[in-house]
């Protein structure tokens, strides 16, 4: 059995646990993310995240330890995804703003740490992958309430962050371990 599926011009293979996860056509859902062992018979679409032959054109991948988690248009709108390579595994894991380009810090601490636009504010978010509408991280928030926070890096068990505040102060780096009570 032979894969019958277009891939794109540039694949970009992550990989998820055992499989490298990718996107590909097959020319009736339109670009959805697959994932692969390795073999024809162990490559699978993962899911027709916007049902009918648009797609979901899923992109913005990054690793977050054994997980995925990727950018997808659903009905015209951005949502985060996360995959650890099989059907049952792949979630949505938030809506997000239709403009938001996501801002990825991966492999820290396991988890996705991203910016993302809610209801006009944007906010640093967490996702491990494994759980649907995550609240995000507590940041101090400017007068709008958003904090659109930026540059994440991680250094051990530390992720730090810049979230653009308005207003007297600087933009100070925040830190966090992955909870809001030691986000700071």
């Amino acid at each position: 059995k032979a894969f019958a599926a277009k891939l794109p011009t540039t694949v970009d293979l992550r990989r998820a646990g055992a499989a490298l996860v990718f996107t590909a056509d097959d020319g009736v859902t339109g670009v959805e993310p697959w994932a692969s062992d390795g073999t024809a018979e162990g490559t699978l679409r993962l899911g027709d995240l916007n049902p009918g032959a648009t797609g979901s054109a899923p992109d913005e991948f990054a690793v977050t330890g054994d997980r995925v988690h990727f950018l997808a248009t659903v009905e015209g709108r951005k949502e985060v995804w996360a995959t650890d390579g099989t059907v049952a595994g792949t979630r949505r894991v938030r809506a997000v703003d239709p403009a938001m380009h996501l801002m990825w810090s991966p492999a820290t601490l396991g988890h996705a740490f991203f910016g993302a636009t809610e209801d006009g504010r944007t906010k640093a978010w967490l996702s491990d992958g494994t759980a649907t509408d995550l609240p995000p991280v507590r940041v101090m928030t400017a007068s709008n309430g958003s904090s659109s926070p930026s540059s994440f890096v991680a250094v051990g068990a530390t992720v730090y962050f810049i979230p653009e505040l308005k207003g007297p102060l600087l933009n100070p780096i925040f830190q966090t371990d992955g909870t809001p009570e030691e986000t700071r």
